[in-house]
């Protein structure tokens, strides 16, 4: 009997576990944001390794957003300064 547990943490990534991988100590994660899976040990170092993943996560989306920014900015030229309609005597 085959069970796959998936447990997803608020949208932003995605963990998959089946019964070889349970015994194993191992969890398979996948990112929201693209990217590889990842095969994520389960011990006691599992907390550190998701705040690790959510640090380079944070990083990635800041980069990419900026990125959209500049593509979607542009400088403006100020408007000339008027030349008067009648010349000054």
């Amino acid at each position: 009997m085959f069970f796959l547990i998936r447990f997803e943490a608020q949208n932003l990534f995605s963990w998959f576990a089946g019964p070889r991988d349970v015994a194993a100590g191992k969890l398979l994660m996948a990112l929201r944001t693209g990217g590889e899976k990842s095969e994520v040990v389960f011990d006691e170092s599992f907390g550190a390794n998701m705040v690790g993943a959510l640090d380079k996560m944070q990083v990635a989306l800041l980069e990419a957003a900026k990125a959209r920014r500049a593509v979607a900015t542009y400088e403006v030229s100020p408007y000339p300064k008027p030349q008067p309609l009648i010349p000054k005597p």
